[in-house]
């Protein structure tokens, strides 16, 4: 009498039950942006990349590109201009995947639309945090800047555009709610005052560790309190 072979389970560690979960689910996720929606998911996706071993490498890239690519394709004009959910975390995603060769393109070609959006903006009328005001448009406009001057030494803002941010990064250099938005207005200052730019990509710094090491959602895709973000800090 023959006998089947005994199956063995297979254990699945939480950080692989986390990217099986978004390989499943983030595509159906409503939301494009950096912070809480599927741009986050695809910078994740290509920073695991990296580091992935051989079977695990195309299937993350591959994985990632598709996300990029629905992001992109679901712009419109609707789309809101702030960093957490709109046009300025998307803008600094693709500037971010193109200075570390995940995808190539020409900055001020792909982003050309968001930056005329951006422009329609008054910065003094700015709220000042990260996701929805002048921090994350400085945000923007310092990586954006530096990669468009890599690319092919030009400027993407009109003259009148940066004299307006340079008057409001003035004031709030000296009156910011946050170290990090001081940091970033005392950068700009500095570039339109002597032409160096001094801006460093770093999508970890957008995590909220403290949330996601003590009480993440699982249900959220989000990089700056869920899964993207665990996985983030995983791959450091």
């Amino acid at each position: 009498m023959s006998t089947k072979p005994a199956t063995r389970e297979v254990i699945f560690s939480d950080k692989e039950k986390y990217i099986h979960s978004l390989i499943l689910n983030t595509t159906s996720y409503p939301d494009i942006g950096l912070l809480y929606g599927k741009m986050g998911c695809s910078i994740t996706f290509y920073i695991m990349s990296r580091n992935a071993d051989e079977p695990h490498r195309p299937i993350y890239e591959m994985f990632a590109r598709r996300i990029f690519d629905e992001v992109t394709s679901s712009i419109t004009k609707n789309t809101p201009f702030n960093f957490a959910y709109g046009l300025c975390g998307i803008g600094w995603a693709v500037d971010y995947l193109i200075s570390s060769n995940f995808i190539q393109g020409d900055s001020m070609v792909l982003l050309e639309e968001i930056d005329c959006s951006v422009m329609q903006i008054n910065p003094m009328r700015l709220s000042q945090t990260l996701e929805y005001g002048l921090e994350g448009v400085l945000h923007y406009v310092l990586g954006h800047i530096v990669v468009c001057k890599r690319q092919s030494n030009v400027i993407p803002f009109d003259n009148d555009y940066l004299s307006e941010l340079y008057k409001c990064a003035l004031i709030r250099k000296d009156n910011s709610d946050t170290t990090e938005l001081k940091k970033l207005c005392c950068a700009f200052v500095r570039y339109i005052e002597t032409g160096i730019v001094d801006y460093t990509f770093d999508p970890i710094a957008f995590v909220d560790k403290e949330k996601v090491r003590s009480g993440m959602s699982v249900s959220s895709i989000s990089l700056s309190k869920g899964l993207c973000g665990y996985l983030l800090i995983k791959a450091e």
